[in-house]
């Protein structure tokens, strides 16, 4: 069985998440859930959100620079 993350419910605006190396593979938050987080000014630079999940949270002005985003979900998400 895979591990699963949730991390449903919490608070990380203005969080910053980037790869150390710059490389894509560095840092992996692949199939982690963000149902109902709140997001706002999040920076994810170089970050592997392959199938993550971010339903019904709050992602206004979040970038994603250099990160990968494969079948991630965005349901009913406020983003700006």
């Amino acid at each position: 069985p895979t591990d699963i993350i949730r991390l449903n419910e919490l608070n990380f605006d203005n969080i910053t998440l980037a790869s150390e190396t710059g490389m894509i593979g560095a840092l992996k938050l692949d199939c982690v859930t963000f149902n109902r987080v709140s997001l706002n000014n999040a920076k994810f630079s170089f970050v592997n959100l392959d199938g993550t999940y971010f339903d019904g949270g709050r992602l206004n002005y979040a970038r994603f620079e250099g990160s990968s985003l494969k079948c991630a979900s965005f349901i009913g998400i406020s983003l700006q």
